[in-house]
């Protein structure tokens, strides 16, 4: 994506076709996500949200796109919030399943 986005910012006439349907594309899944969960906030992260050029393209396609206004913005942890995401999830589990086995233990049960 990366390389995409830099032949798009130097006019690269195929790239800035794919980023602008990219927009056009990720815009529209977020209309469906605010008609059906009505948040009232939504933060971007990962390549989408590190990109101010494309953040700024996003932002205004949504918001021409719903009849209120929605807090859009970018995640403090930049590029690296998929990664971030992903380690949480996993030490949640991590968490969970080291509990069910002390709870297990407790209680005398094994598995």
């Amino acid at each position: 994506m990366e390389e995409i986005f830099l032949l798009a910012k130097n006019y690269d006439e195929y790239a800035t076709f794919l980023t602008k349907n990219m927009v056009k594309q990720l815009s529209s899944c977020l209309r469906n996500i605010i008609s059906i969960l009505d948040p009232t906030t939504i933060i971007m992260g990962g390549g989408i949200g590190s990109r101010e050029e494309v953040f700024s393209e996003l932002k205004k396609s949504l918001q021409n796109q719903v009849n209120r206004e929605i807090d859009i913005r970018t995640t403090s942890l930049g590029s690296r919030a998929g990664i971030v995401g992903a380690m949480s999830l996993a030490v949640k589990e991590i968490r969970d399943t080291a509990i069910n086995k002390v709870q297990k233990l407790d209680y005398g049960v094994t598995s």
